[in-house]
Order: structure tokens, then sequence, then C-alpha cells
């Protein structure tokens, strides 16, 4: 078992529901919504107009910043709307609205890379961009900027497997089903950024997950897996870097600033079929559960498809759910529509009855110390609450708001119920105009 973190949970995983079920293609949607920024960069413009037909991987949208990802089409159809559409998010966003005509017929594959091994990271990384490829543990960072950023800069690469949000078992089933792509992947990156050694850190509580990869390992050499402990946030970069090498990650640092690649087992299997088989991102595997949902599944889904459908593949609801989130119950956003297409950086829609949520109102801070504890960033949430309360952003500065990490440690462990992490969100969206303020 390798060494620990400072602070973090341990929440109920709630992953019995679907951590041993095989992941299923769901039917593709009737109508795809696909926004024209599903990454953390310059977001993309739209390339097709209203009426166009396109095909199965064909770029839709695209930007030529170096920050950003194109977006690809899922389906075969019409484009029938360039309009803002509610996302995930709940913001509305331009978006690339096609009609599905089920042919499936798909773009001609231009290139396949049979040299795969000896791709230097410049070449892996034009790679990477051209076929769309984002972290998809849930960062949505644009691989091909993660790979030159590392490139002869980093000893080691970590696959992130860690998945340690409650519910979510997406890449819990990827490792299980895809182990052969996953390897095939770590090996591709691994080589062209100059990584000497590559380890798969697998939280303990994965044993089928741990059990394929022990029995693939045994016949391909050069990964060395590393059981971690249960714990939230282990799957968080700078946390997995801390647990396995016992690096610090500085501030507003990335992990090639210690000599660390971390990339998350799906986008390694993502970019493994980009390179061997000139595969777009346009479908991903997304967990639906949750205690509303009546069959709770791991799916293929094509990006885009309306959250609304996912649960329809799974049997509707057990009851009418009293709050729905895209992604995980700590990190993700609780939704208000059900139009709401699935992203890239989706990899869970959960459902939940009446009764399970938590809130209360809040009550008045007892100085019990126990979010400092909790904390994974080594920051005091409750004074950094303190300060933006009594409107002092500048001691909110002080005290390191923006390495805050947005986990929900602090806010899970607070006797008070109270709301830590919306007020060092909104202290450190602030604190950001204000700065942009200032600068024009």
């Amino acid at each position: 078992m390798a060494f620990n973190f400072k602070g973090g949970i341990h929440p109920d995983t709630k992953k019995s529901a679907t951590h041993k079920k095989p992941i299923e293609e769901m039917k593709p949607p009737r109508v795809v919504v696909l926004p024209v920024i599903m990454h953390k960069g310059t977001p993309c413009g739209p390339i097709v107009d209203v009426g166009e037909r396109v095909l199965v991987g064909q770029k839709i949208a695209e930007s030529t910043s170096p920050d950003s990802c194109p977006v690809h089409s899922p389906v075969s159809g019409t484009v029938s709307a360039v309009e803002p559409r509610i996302t995930v998010s709940g913001e509305k966003v331009l978006s690339v609205v096609i009609e599905n005509d089920f042919e499936d017929e798909q773009i001609p594959v231009s290139e396949t890379y049979d040299r795969f091994r000896t791709l230097s990271a410049k070449e892996l990384s034009a790679i990477a961009r051209e076929y769309g490829i984002v972290g998809l543990g849930g960062s949505a960072r644009p691989l091909s900027k993660k790979l030159l950023d590392a490139s002869d800069r980093v000893d080691t690469l970590i696959l992130n497997g860690a998945e340690c949000e409650p519910y979510v078992s997406a890449d819990n089933r990827i490792m299980v089903e895809y182990s052969e792509e996953l390897h095939d992947g770590a090996m591709i990156i691994a080589k062209a950024v100059g990584a000497k050694e590559v380890i798969l850190a697998i939280e303990s509580d994965k044993a089928h997950a741990i059990a394929e990869m022990r029995r693939v390992f045994t016949k391909k050499s050069g990964i060395r897996l590393s059981v971690v402990h249960t714990k939230y946030p282990q799957g968080s970069e700078r946390q997995l870097i801390s647990s396995l090498l016992g690096r610090e990650v500085p501030p507003e640092g990335t992990g090639a600033d210690v000599g660390v690649l971390c990339v998350n087992v799906s986008t390694a299997v993502a970019l493994s079929r980009a390179v061997r088989e000139g595969k777009p991102l346009y479908e991903r595997v997304v967990t639906v559960s949750g205690s509303a949902v009546a069959n709770p599944k791991n799916l293929l889904v094509k990006i885009g498809t309306p959250i609304e459908e996912l649960f329809d593949a799974c049997g509707g609801f057990l009851e009418h759910p009293d709050r729905i989130i895209a992604g995980g119950p700590m990190m993700g956003h609780s939704q208000f529509s059900l139009d709401a297409p699935v992203q890239k950086g989706t990899n869970a829609v959960l459902a939940f009855c009446r009764g399970e949520d938590k809130n209360e109102p809040e009550s008045v801070c007892i100085r019990c110390g126990k979010c400092v504890d909790a904390c994974p960033m080594n920051l005091m949430p409750l004074y950094i609450y303190r300060a933006y309360k009594a409107g002092r952003l500048s001691d909110c500065e002080e005290q390191n708001v923006s390495d805050c990490t947005e986990c929900g440690c602090c806010a899970y462990v607070c006797p008070a119920r109270i709301s830590l992490v919306s007020a060092i969100c909104a202290a450190k969206q602030k604190i950001l105009a204000a700065k942009k303020e200032e600068r024009q």
C-alpha cells in the first residue's frame, strides 16, 4: 500500500450498483447537441452550416489556438441549428445541433500510425489535438497541451485509475474491459514524452480492475501497478503524485513541474484508438446511477446525447428525483434541465430520491477545525469563509484561496453545514473579476 496524503475524507463509495456491470453501448439518440467548447481553453467556432450533412467523425467546430480542441460529430445526419443551448454547467453555450439519420456513415480514416511506438511528443500532441482528445477524468484539459508541456521534462507517467468520487465506476470498467488498449496507450505516451517509469494507480476497492491489470501485466512489461488507499480526493493529480512519489506540485503549477505526467485511464484508451484506428473522441463511458434510477448502468454514450435519454436507457426513475447531478456527487453540477447534453468531461449522471440531500440550514461556525484537517491542499477554509463574508478579498488571497481545488471535503465534514465551497468559489470569481478590471 502506498503512503497517504494529508487531509481527505472517507465517504461511502456507493459503487456496488454499477462496478460489476459491463459497459453497454447505448442506442444513438435522434438528436445530438454539441457545445463548441467542451474543454478548458479557447472556445472553438462552428465550421458547419444549418442544412449541411455531416458524417460520423467529421469536425464540426475548431479553433487555431494551441490551447483548444476540436469537436467531432458522433452521428451522421443534418445540422438543424447552430444556437445557444443549455449545458451541464448551467450556462447556455453556442452549440451545433445535428439530427441523426441513423445511417452511421463515417468519414474515411485518413491515416493510422503503424510506427506508433516511435512517435515524438510533438507528433503525438498533433494527433491528440486533431482527434479532439481531452482529459476524461473530469479536467477536460486538452491532452495535446499536456503532452507538449511534459516533453523531456518528466521521468514518470502516472495512469490515474483511482476514480475516487462516490457512485462513479466508468474508469473501473474501462480498466476491466479495455485493458489491452490501456496498456497500448500508456506505452505510446511514455515513449513520446520520455518517461522512464510508468505507474498505474488504482484504489484498493477496485478488486476486479486490480485483478485484470495484474493479468495483463504478467504478459506485458513496462507498467508498475500501485494500489493506493481508498480515500477522497485520491484521484486528484496533486494528491496522487504526493501519495505515489512524495513530490509536491507547486501552487498554480502542474505535474510536469515535478517531473510527472498524470493521465486518466480513459484518456489513454481514447488516445490509443486515435493513433491505432484514426478514431476521434465522439463517445465515452458514462455511469448512470443513484437511488432514483431504476436500473443503474455503465453506458457507452455518444457525446451530445441529452442526459434524459441516459436515464430512459436505464429504465427511467423509480420515483421523481429530488436532485440530478452531472458528474460525481462531490464535484458535479446539479441539473435543472434534462436537455443538457453529455460532454467530453461527463463521467456520470446521478439521480437521487427525496430525503437523501443532507443540506440543512447553516449554523454558526464553532471553530472545530475539521475543515482544516480535511483540506488536502493545506488551506484554512473557515478563515477564507470569514474573510469573504466580511468583504476582505485581500485576506482571501493571503489565505491562498486560488489553491483551492473545490473538492468539497471541507463542506462535507462541517458540523455547522456551512456552504464553504460556495463561498470560496465566489471569492475566487470576485478576485479574478477585480484583477481583470484592474488590467483593463
